[in-house]
């Protein structure tokens, strides 16, 4: 009996990680499965040894991956986003709202899955808004992480008064080289705006406050702000 237990969380958390390109964490598996965290990481050592699976580490996570799954070479699909950034500043668009289109264009088509962890840090810090909120962030986080793996969320102040969030990231790759880059968070920003409209039917005005490029990665930020309006 031991045995077809054995195999049958084998085989879950073996299809959950042929499913998802990007990886997923301990909590993310156990999470899509239904068991807990100590259950999928016993497995997932037993799956190593096997080797049929891989763990990355990304900043404070490993990710954990299937060898039978399709891996998506991350810096390829970055370089080709950024050169897209690049055309579209020189080419056609001059503006933070015509970017800001975009963002909301895509929030109708684009899925990207969270992790606990991402909602468990942002509920960490102290909310007056609603929950969804928080979900919102946390389902956003792969879309601002996806081609910049070191991007960090320093802090999130919160501004009762003016039901305004102010949300600041550092350490962003795209933000290290040239000034375009600035133009994915002005994408970003109308997709929040569509992301959390749809979902919650709430109106906000989301925008970039301000930024620093540099080439040293420690030393780039950007400030988002998020209100209720």
């Amino acid at each position: 009996m031991d045995s077809e237990k054995d195999i049958s969380y084998e085989e879950k958390i073996l299809d959950c990680l042929r499913n998802n390109n990007y990886g997923l964490t301990v909590a993310g598996i156990a999470e899509k499965i239904g068991s807990s965290r100590n259950t999928v990481y016993r497995y997932l050592g037993i799956l190593e040894g096997k080797e049929l699976v891989f763990k990355k580490e990304i900043g404070r996570y490993n990710l954990y991956f299937s060898k039978e799954g399709r891996q998506v070479n991350i810096d390829v699909v970055a370089s080709f986003y950024k050169g897209i950034l690049i055309a579209l500043d020189r080419e056609f668009l001059q503006t933070p709202s015509q970017f800001k289109t975009i963002g909301k264009t895509m929030s109708d088509i684009v899925i990207l899955p969270f992790e606990t962890e991402d909602i468990e840090r942002i509920k960490s810090i102290e909310r007056p808004l609603k929950k969804g909120f928080i979900e919102v962030l946390a389902e956003i986080r792969p879309y601002i992480s996806l081609l910049h793996d070191k991007i960090a969320l320093k802090d999130i102040i919160v501004n009762e008064e003016e039901r305004k969030l102010i949300i600041h990231f550092i350490n962003s790759d795209i933000l290290e080289e040239y000034e375009a880059g600035i133009n994915h968070f002005y994408i970003l920003t109308g997709f929040v705006e569509a992301k959390i409209k749809s979902r919650f039917n709430l109106n906000v005005h989301c925008e970039v406050l301000d930024y620093k490029i540099s080439k040293k990665n420690e030393e780039n930020y950007v400030r988002i702000s998020l209100e209720l309006i």
